[in-house]
């Protein structure tokens, strides 16, 4: 895969996620993937009814936001092995190509790669 298909794969993933603010961690933002909620979004979208988001995470925290720590951790078995497969298996590149992604991103700018899980 090429960059820019990389890029596309990784924002499909972040945007298939659905937020959840834990009160242990209250500064993080953790983004969770569930191929239900993907399907329930859709549906909603599609019938015009509103979506309510559940009290409580099903499936995959596949990142986590600080924007206290301005970090970004990813985690490894989703989406690093992926990148590690089709772009780089070095651990700094990686790193770099996402650190560049969140600089595009404005609402993510201020955010680095701090850990890959």
């Amino acid at each position: 895969m090429n960059k820019d298909e990389l890029k596309k794969w990784f924002w499909n993933k972040f945007n298939s996620c659905y937020p959840f603010i834990n009160k242990d961690y209250p500064k993080s933002i953790f983004m969770y993937y569930d191929p239900k909620f993907v399907r329930e979004l859709k549906l909603c979208r599609l019938t015009g009814q509103e979506f309510v988001y559940n009290s409580k995470p099903s499936g995959i925290c596949l990142f986590e936001l600080d924007y206290k720590n301005e970090w970004f951790n990813i985690d490894y078995y989703e989406i690093t092995s992926f990148l590690e497969e089709y772009y780089s298996s070095d651990y700094q590149e990686i790193r770099e190509l996402i650190d560049s992604w969140l600089i595009e991103n404005v609402k993510l700018r201020v955010l680095k790669t701090f850990s890959i899980k």
